[in-house]
């Protein structure tokens, strides 16, 4: 048995004077990671993007109408069920508000619940007052805490909200609502739940007393579809292989890097040299770069991930972590392979064979 500090020796030798082509195979490696780094992690940002731009957009949204029929207290209760990001409730004023900046501009206005401004996403930094599309805010010049003028009366601005053109139901663009505490039906419970609560609809069809017309169950926007299962679609992406791809990968690296230097090992075998020590010797030659790419791959992948939200940061660094540490398992466990299969008896066939 050869001392350890003569195989570190010997492998370091190796390594320097470029027996092992520890460069070559090492820069493979990288590139190989780092490929199947960007494939996987690419997707799954674009899942999330569309996932993201799905609850942006208010397609997660659904509103349940009944004109007049709708309990804002059982609307609100909405908001307790697991996954509702949002709910609250919504009537409409028959007058619209004439704005004495905007006299020939009559706005319409409705009244809403506690928790309606939570769907909206609204800018609130004042207490009390109205609530204002960002358009019409803009086109007053007028923010939170300022009062505009609705004829005799003041209006303090309560906050904004954004409310674009991008598919959803029109009607609140250029709208004012106030806050009511009025024990008055509404027209309409709204509800945000991400991701999507299965039998929400249901729920929502409770909130609203009996009537002539039955209630009306609609998303707020439905040009990106009815739903979006990104948990199915995290789960068939092509690229979920790429972590065993890359220990496959990993795996035939280790092996032909080995498998090329057989007639060296086996004469290393003729010459007495215990097995036991070439392992040791191999497997520490081949950690020198099968080490060292996944550590670049796991650099790489906290780079991407700075991409993601700080919720998924993690997520992706253990999606990242499983191609890097496999692809280098992998390498070590093909060059151990490799040597197990060099045979000393077959020292002369490798000579005539190189």
């Amino acid at each position: 048995m050869m001392r350890a500090r003569a195989t570190w020796r010997e492998a370091a030798r190796n390594i320097w004077s470029g027996t092992t082509r520890a460069t070559g195979f090492g820069l493979t490696l990288s590139a190989l990671i780092a490929g199947l780094l960007l494939a996987d992690l690419g997707t799954v940002r674009q899942i999330t993007g569309e996932s993201e731009a799905f609850a942006s957009a208010g397609a997660a949204t659904l509103i349940m109408t009944a004109e007049g029929r709708v309990a804002g207290a059982a609307c609100e209760a909405l908001n307790a069920v697991p996954g509702v990001r949002a709910a609250g409730a919504l009537r409409a004023l028959p007058d619209p508000l004439r704005l004495t900046l905007l006299p020939q501009a009559p706005l319409p206005q409705f009244e809403f619940s506690a928790g309606f401004p939570a769907l909206l996403r609204a800018d609130v930094t004042a207490s009390g007052g109205a609530l204002l599309s960002s358009e019409t805010a803009q086109s007053l010049g007028v923010g939170p805490g300022d009062t505009v003028g609705a004829g005799e009366e003041q209006l303090i601005v309560r906050g904004s909200f954004d409310y674009p053109e991008d598919g959803r139901r029109a009607g609140l663009g250029y709208a004012v609502l106030l806050g009511s505490d009025r024990d008055a039906p509404y027209d309409e419970c709204w509800v945000d739940s991400w991701p999507q609560v299965p039998d929400l609809r249901g729920l929502l069809l409770l909130t609203a007393a009996p009537g002539e017309k039955p209630p009306v169950v609609a998303q707020l926007n439905s040009r990106l579809g009815e739903s979006f299962d990104g948990a199915q679609k995290f789960e068939d992406r092509l690229t979920r292989w790429a972590a065993p791809l890359a220990g496959v990968l990993g795996l035939s690296l280790g092996f032909i890097a080995i498998r090329i230097r057989r007639l060296e090992l086996a004469s290393a075998l003729h010459a007495r040299v215990p097995r036991a020590s070439l392992a040791t010797g191999a497997l520490l030659e081949t950690a020198s770069w099968a080490l060292t790419a996944p550590i670049i791959g796991l650099a790489l992948t906290a780079l991407l991930a700075r991409s993601f939200s700080a919720e998924d940061a993690g997520s992706i660094l253990l999606l990242g972590a499983r191609i890097a540490v496999l692809a280098g398992l992998g390498a070590l466990l093909g060059a151990l392979l490799s040597l197990l299969l060099v045979r000393e008896k077959h020292l002369f066939r490798y000579f005539r064979e190189r």
